[in-house]
């Protein structure tokens, strides 16, 4: 997964720019899974990681209606950058999931926000 992890950090990082050096410094999963755990943070936390679930939610919609028309390697950069839910969940549900993924994943602490949460939702929720 990693492989194809690469190649959609790349394509998001070209769809979605990140702010240049003058502008605010990307924060890491780190800052956002302590963001998380203290009652400051909870309500950017929330909104954050509720956004990209959004919009990994919706590219999953996408990859299962559209999925067999592509290539296999778009097929496969799309699943990487896309969530499939199994049961409906609260986006508190979603915020303990990457919690709980972060928790458990200690070594990707130094990713992008952005990229923690797509790698720890694409994995609890892969798109098959």
């Amino acid at each position: 997964m990693h492989r194809h992890f690469l190649r959609a950090a790349i394509l998001a990082g070209l769809l979605f720019p990140f702010p240049s050096a003058s502008q605010e410094v990307r924060k890491d999963v780190q800052e956002l899974y302590q963001l998380c755990k203290h009652e400051s943070g909870k309500e950017f936390c929330l909104g954050y990681i509720s956004g990209v679930a959004d919009h990994m939610l919706l590219t999953g919609v996408f990859l299962r209606a559209h999925g067999n028309g592509l290539k296999e390697e778009e097929r496969g950069l799309l699943a990487d950058l896309s969530a499939c839910l199994k049961a409906a969940t609260s986006f508190e549900g979603v915020v303990q999931t990457f919690i709980d993924w972060a928790e458990k994943h200690p070594e990707e602490g130094n990713l992008t926000m952005h990229l923690g949460v797509v790698e720890a939702l694409s994995e609890i929720w892969p798109c098959d």
